[in-house]
């Protein structure tokens, strides 16, 4: 979007000529400048006094729309504007936004404290961004602008489709959500020790950053001066995100942190800032921070591990054949795998056939919903098996062999409703050899 600045140069280099820009180089305009970026030559010409009243009036339009397209915003959508979101989903977001960080309780609220913008915008999720409007008012050619566009734009013709696709993919989200292991919950060292500091439960992206929650000294019998922690972690960095007054923090942004003071509130005030980052990357692994004061020391767990991504595919609830594929590998035996695809037709007719094939003289397999690969002759049963499943696009698959026959026992709807509603990766039926 152009700016009054903006405008002022591009007039200004509108009047400038050759025997002017000494006259305007002490200008806010900053022609000269200008001038001297842009390598324009202008032809020494006299400015009249008609061409000097255009120019001024052309100057005080331009700062006026400036001002109109400044001051126009895009008006507040309501949420049904922008898209369909599910309850749950507006409450997952809302309380991403509204953490219980550390130094909001404690009951040390009355302790001020001055923020690191730089160090939290770094360490602190994104929960306070903004998207510019769809389309800017004015488009700056050359110019690097961002642009968003909501979701809702593309189903305004049909709300209802939109609706429904948002139901159906929040279902499914929360089915593999259920299969997914839980979480551990963070639990905390409160004992003996005058240190409390969490024993399990935190967790990290790979090069990601945690605020450490639970930090905490208690005074001794024996009074002493001042109270003096040491921190250390092995893969990852310590620091602050707020400085406490009358507390010092030696080794910010490194492996191993220093926190002492003379108040012991200042000090555990400093300890609800305390923030790790990891640097040394590694997809699963495990960090074991050292948390020590006087004779006293605990130990922080901190996991290192990649968030599991849902794939959420997009079915029928009541199809079977857009959820489960039938894969097998064949080598020399045609006769038996036609009496498989024939028995599997009799129960699933439409449902998805894939065969690998490294036999010899190939034959053609052919029919509705088969996938017939040939392979190089005895290439074997591991990469026939690895090039079948690579193939498959449904949420599951079903190996069998290609002697393998169906019968109206064989449910596949049983192994799928065990695979969906346990944590069960592999299921099977019993088979009968005859």
């Amino acid at each position: 979007m152009f700016t009054a600045e903006f405008m002022l140069q591009t007039v200004a280099v509108l009047l400038c000529s050759g025997n002017q820009v000494t006259q305007l180089e002490d200008s806010t305009c900053g022609c000269s400048a200008v001038m001297a970026v842009m390598n324009f030559s202008l032809p020494e010409m006299r400015v009249r006094s008609r061409t000097k009243v255009v120019a001024a009036g052309l100057l005080l339009l331009l700062t006026l729309g400036t001002i109109v397209f400044q001051g126009t915003k895009v008006g507040s959508r309501s949420r049904h504007d922008i898209l369909y979101a599910p309850s749950s989903w507006q409450n997952t977001q809302k309380s991403q936004l509204n953490n219980d960080y550390p130094w909001k309780g404690g009951g040390l609220q009355h302790i001020p404290y001055v923020w690191k913008d730089t160090v939290a915008r770094r360490v602190l999720p994104d929960g306070n961004c903004s998207c510019p409007d769809e389309t800017p008012l004015i488009s700056i050619p050359l110019y690097p602008y961002a642009s968003s566009k909501y979701f809702g734009s593309d189903f305004a013709s049909n709300p209802d489709e939109l609706k429904e696709v948002m139901n159906q993919r929040n279902k499914e989200k929360e089915r593999l959500e259920q299969r997914a292991p839980p979480l551990g919950p963070v639990l905390f060292a409160n004992g003996k020790s005058p240190l409390s500091y969490p024993t399990q439960g935190l967790r990290v992206e790979p090069m990601g950053s945690i605020v450490i929650p639970g930090l905490k000294l208690e005074e001794l019998a024996e009074r002493t001066e001042t109270f003096d922690i040491q921190l250390n972690a092995q893969l990852g960095v310590l620091t602050t995100l707020a400085d406490i007054p009358s507390v010092i923090v030696e080794g910010g942004g490194t492996k191993h942190l220093s926190i002492s003071s003379g108040s012991l509130d200042h000090l555990n005030r400093q300890l609800q800032f305390l923030a790790y980052t990891n640097i040394d990357f590694d997809p699963d692994t495990v960090d074991y921070a050292d948390i020590r004061y006087i004779y006293f020391q605990g130990t922080i767990p901190i996991r290192i591990q990649h968030k599991r991504f849902l794939q959420i595919f997009d079915f029928p609830q009541d199809d079977i054949a857009a959820r489960v594929t039938i894969v097998t590998k064949t080598f020399l035996r045609y006769n038996m795998l036609r009496q498989l695809i024939d028995s599997v037709r009799q129960f699933y007719p439409t449902i998805t056939i894939i065969i690998a094939d490294d036999s010899e003289h190939p034959e053609k397999v052919e029919g509705e919903n088969i996938e017939h690969y040939i392979m190089p002759y005895k290439k074997g049963w591991f990469a026939g098996r690895n090039l079948a499943v690579s193939q498959v696009t449904t949420p599951y698959f079903l190996w069998v062999d290609d002697d393998f026959i169906f019968t109206r026992k064989t449910k596949i709807e049983l192994l799928l409703q065990v695979a969906e509603n346990t944590n069960l990766d592999v299921v099977s039926l019993k088979f009968l050899i005859k």
